[in-house]
């Protein structure tokens, strides 16, 4: 259970989502479908985190790196961005309010 103003929302995934972020909390989600608000506001939804950059020198031009799966059309598109960029974090359908639809 997750609670935010005006009441009190169920996350059938079992945990809220996070607020952040660093490399090691997105980490956590390595492997799985999850929904993404970013910096600019836009929410991915049901997006699976393929890849976390292991990079933990915050000078370096790979730290944070990432990339993440959508589906398009019935097939899946590799995007890259980075864990900064993202300012939370939750299991599918904690922060879009459905289910991953694979």
């Amino acid at each position: 259970m997750y609670y935010y103003p005006g009441g009190v929302q169920y996350y059938q995934a079992g945990r809220p989502p996070q607020h952040f972020l660093n490399p090691d909390q997105v980490k956590n989600y390595l492997n799985q479908a999850v929904d993404m608000r970013m910096s600019s506001g836009r929410s991915l939804c049901n997006v699976y985190i393929t890849y976390v950059s292991s990079q933990t020198d915050k000078a370096k031009p790979d730290y944070g790196d990432m990339t993440y799966l959508r589906i398009i059309d019935g097939k899946f598109v590799s995007f890259s961005n980075n864990t900064q960029n993202i300012d939370e974090v939750g299991p599918a359908g904690s922060l879009c309010g459905h289910r991953p639809s694979w």
